[in-house]
C-alpha cells in the first residue's frame, strides 16, 4: 500500500484544523484587547470636578429658578451650564438625587462616575 493515493480530506485536513485554530487565538487575543481598553478613561475625562459646596450651590439655584412664581404673561427662561458645574453635579449630587426618587438600590455600585465634555 505504499502507493495509495491520499484523499482530498486526509492530506488537508490536519491544515485546516490548525489554520481555524490559529483565527479562533487571534480573534481571542482582539478581544481581550478590545475588552482590556474598556477600563480606561476617554481623552476628554476631566479628572477635577467642582467641589461639593459648587454643586449643592448648582442644585438649589437650579430648583429656586423652577419653583419661581411668574406672571402669566412672563417670557420663557432658560439657565447656561458649564461642562465644570455639571460634573460638579454628577460627581456630588446625581446619585443622591436618583437614590431620593427611585429608591436605594436604584443606584448600580457599577457606576463609578458620570462626566460630559463639549466636545
Amino acid at each position: 500500500m505504499a502507493g495509495k493515493k491520499q484523499t482530498f480530506r486526509e492530506k488537508h485536513t490536519a491544515p485546516i484544523l490548525i489554520g481555524l485554530m490559529v483565527l479562533v487565538a487571534m480573534v481571542c487575543l482582539f478581544l481581550v484587547v478590545q475588552i482590556s481598553g474598556l477600563d480606561n478613561k476617554p481623552k476628554w475625562w476631566p479628572d477635577q470636578v467642582g467641589a461639593q459646596e459648587n454643586a449643592v450651590r448648582l442644585e438649589n439655584a437650579i430648583s429656586t429658578q423652577l419653583t419661581a412664581i411668574r406672571p402669566g404673561d412672563a417670557q420663557q427662561w432658560s439657565v447656561a451650564l458649564t461642562p465644570a458645574e455639571i460634573n460638579a453635579w454628577l460627581e456630588h449630587r446625581l446619585r443622591a438625587t436618583v437614590e431620593t426618587h427611585a429608591g436605594s438600590n436604584a443606584w448600580t455600585n457599577e457606576i463609578e462616575s458620570v462626566r460630559v465634555a463639549v466636545i
